[in-house]
């Protein structure tokens, strides 16, 4: 590979890993594992919520796309639900 460094993030680490048949793990195992980690601690979750939100505001063609995959997703979540969101309805 020469000098490049491999990424050692967690979510890279994981998805090079390979199930008991030798299978990469499905994209929702990752999704678990990664919010796992999150969840994992008091402070890790309140600032990667901050982050979170904060990359929100700084990306609004992002925030527009999520808002419209969660209403793709059918989740429980409509138009007027999202609107009531105090964090996703302020950002400006």
């Amino acid at each position: 590979m020469g000098n490049k460094k491999l990424k050692s993030d967690l979510l890279t680490i994981f998805m090079r890993l390979k199930d008991e048949e030798g299978k990469p793990f499905s994209d929702k195992f990752l999704r678990d594992i990664c919010v796992n980690f999150i969840l994992a601690g008091r402070d890790t979750s309140s600032v990667a919520l901050s982050w979170f939100f904060w990359l929100l505001e700084k990306h609004p063609e992002v925030k527009k796309r999520s808002t419209i995959s969660l209403l793709k997703e059918r989740m429980i979540w409509n138009l007027k639900m999202l609107k009531m969101c105090w964090y996703l309805s302020h950002m400006r």
